[in-house]
């Protein structure tokens, strides 16, 4: 039932029962609890002053709702210019080399050659870092220094 239908169907029922309305404010909140609870949500961020300032946000916000209810219809079929996100498929021959692969030079795709050259800790022997990065031995992390 559309807004404009429920305040006809308001008007007509509230002359069979006066007290139901008595004053604008009840009248307000009466016409308010019986709107759709999505409008009623988007209309909770104001007060109104008058039945007729109530009635005039209701039709506009149903009206607001029917236009961005057939924008979004509208454009189900339509796509932007490369917007291929229905058939996405990972291609693992553009990944990037990481951790292990990346110093030993062992790459699963093949596609790109390891071109870092392979280096060895001088403070431990081991490959793949260089001394500074060797946790063989502690220092510490603010200067540097081993003593302490």
């Amino acid at each position: 039932m559309s807004i404009l239908e429920y305040a006809s169907k308001f008007m007509e029922l509230s002359q069979f029962s006066p007290a139901f309305v008595a004053d604008e404010w009840l009248k307000m909140s009466r016409f308010e609890a019986g709107l759709n609870p999505i409008i009623k949500e988007r209309m909770s961020v104001r007060q109104y002053a008058s039945y007729v300032d109530l009635y005039d946000t209701a039709v506009n916000v149903e009206r607001a709702m029917k236009e961005q209810s057939n924008y979004f219809n509208g454009q189900q079929g339509t796509k932007r210019k490369g917007d291929n996100r229905d058939n996405f498929q990972p291609q693992e021959q553009y990944r990037q080399p990481m951790g292990s692969e990346y110093l030993n030079g062992t790459n699963r795709g093949g596609q790109h050659p390891n071109t870092r050259p392979k280096v060895t800790c001088n403070t431990c022997g081991k490959l793949g870092y260089y001394a500074r990065e060797c946790c063989s031995v502690k220092k510490c992390f603010c200067c540097g220094s081993p003593q302490h």
